[in-house]
This record gives structure tokens, sequence and C-alpha cells, in this order.
């Protein structure tokens, strides 16, 4: 289950990358001069909101616990989001809350 939700992890990430591309390229398209002084609060946003992703699909890896409180987080928020944030929300609730998979211990 770990695996699928940090898989479900990089998927965002991946997609909050094409949409800031691809909103970069019509907003500049549109007005290049405010795009130059606006753009900077639009890669602050975005990529707070990909570095989580990295780092949550990092930490469920080696089932840290901040990772599935992140994974929680996005899941509540993206809830909000009706028709497809829904789903993919409790699709990340679903993984988050079940049992996870232990790494396994090495004896010395």
């Amino acid at each position: 289950m770990n695996d699928e939700l940090s898989r479900m992890h990089r998927a965002l990430a991946f997609f909050y990358v094409a949409t800031f591309i691809l909103l970069s390229i019509y907003f500049f398209a549109m007005n290049p001069a405010a795009f130059w002084t606006d753009a900077w609060a639009v890669v602050m946003l975005f990529g707070v909101i990909v570095s989580l992703h990295f780092a949550a699909a990092k930490g469920v890896e080696t089932s840290k616990w901040w990772a599935r409180a992140i994974s929680v987080v996005f899941g509540v928020v993206l809830l909000v989001g009706f028709p497809i944030g829904t789903a993919i929300g409790g699709y990340l609730l679903y993984l988050s809350i079940g049992v996870w998979q232990k790494l396994p211990t090495h004896a010395a």
C-alpha cells in the first residue's frame, strides 16, 4: 500500500508541474509584462506543493509518520474539488489511513 501511495504523490507532483507549465504559457501569452512581475507568487505556490508531494512520496516509502500526516492533509484538501478532486482525495485518504507496510528490520 505504501508503494501505491508513493506513486500517487509522484503522479500528483508531475500533474502540478504540467499545470504550472501550461498556466505559465497561457499567462505569458496574455500579458508578458505582467507575467514577469507576478510570476514569483505562482512559482512559490506550485514549488511548495510539488516539494511537499515529493517529500511525502519519499517519506511514504520509508513509512515515516509525517508523510502520513502530509498525505492526510492533501487528501482532505482535495476533497473540496468535486468530482475529480474528491475521488483523488478519497483515494489518498484510503491509502493514508489504512495499514502501512513496515520496513523489514535486519538482525545484527
